[in-house]
């Protein structure tokens, strides 16, 4: 089951992109935390786990 979450680098949002990642969905997520998501997803990625992560502020609009 593929699966997007904002906010997934800290906090919450972690939590879900680990637990819904050892469940065997695919994960994508963002979150404006770069450092903190590429250490997440490079941590669940070597777990065998399938996670992708792009830095993004869904408040910026007009950037996208």
């Amino acid at each position: 089951m593929p699966m997007i979450i904002s906010g997934g680098a800290t906090g919450i949002g972690t939590a879900l992109v680990r637990n819904f990642a050892a469940q065997g969905a695919k994960i994508g997520f963002v979150d404006i935390a770069k450092e903190a998501g590429n250490a997440l997803a490079g941590e669940l990625t070597r777990l065998g786990q399938t996670v992708c992560f792009v830095r993004c502020d869904i408040t910026d609009i007009a950037a996208y």
